[in-house]
């Protein structure tokens, strides 16, 4: 799931769970971890944003709940209550700060692969320079810091399904022609 953050000052997600339901998520799946012993293999994981305020909080939710993975879901610029939702870029400048925050959190250690790397191109209306140098500078950190990209499924349905005549939609076969020349592993979620 979507990883809860200690945001304060009121302000309530609408696309994660909230921190105090983290125990009971982390109970939940390992419930389910020991009930399907043998015959499936579940780890318990969040897919979280990287926000730098908070990653002390987040580090501390890894060791207290021996968290199997950390997925990095970059989706807003180094914070969900002001900053730039990554998957509304339509400048230049928006992708580089999408990459800038991406190597930056992908050197932190904690991710064990990047989410819908191409999210960025939801809402950018072509594949430009800008948008091949700054895909170029995250595959390249991916490859040097070993960190799998997700080819995400729900990016597919909505590229498949939605209009995307005026933008690039996501998954976006450009960018993973792309990452196709870089030595980096993918998964498919």
């Amino acid at each position: 799931d979507h990883a809860p953050w200690p945001y304060g000052g009121g302000f309530v997600s609408n696309c994660r769970m909230l921190p105090a339901q983290l125990e009971g998520y982390v109970f939940t799946v390992r419930a389910l971890a020991q009930r399907y012993a043998g015959q499936l293999r579940i780890l318990c994981g969040l897919e979280a944003e990287y926000i730098p305020a908070h990653m002390d909080w987040l580090r501390e939710q890894i060791a207290c709940y021996s968290l199997d993975y950390v997925i990095l879901g970059n989706h807003f610029d180094r914070s969900e209550v002001t900053g730039l939702y990554f998957g509304a870029c339509t400048k230049p400048e928006d992708l580089e700060a999408y990459a800038d925050t991406a190597i930056e959190a992908m050197s932190t250690g904690i991710y064990c692969c990047l989410a819908h790397p191409d999210l960025c191109f939801s809402r950018y209306p072509q594949f430009d320079a800008a948008a091949e140098k700054s895909m170029r500078r995250v595959c390249a950190a991916a490859a040097r810091l070993n960190i799998p990209l997700e080819y995400n499924l729900l990016g597919e349905t909505r590229r498949l399904t939605e209009d995307h005549s005026q933008d690039l939609g996501y998954t976006t076969p450009q960018f993973w022609r792309i990452a196709a020349e870089y030595p980096v592993r993918a998964i498919i979620g």
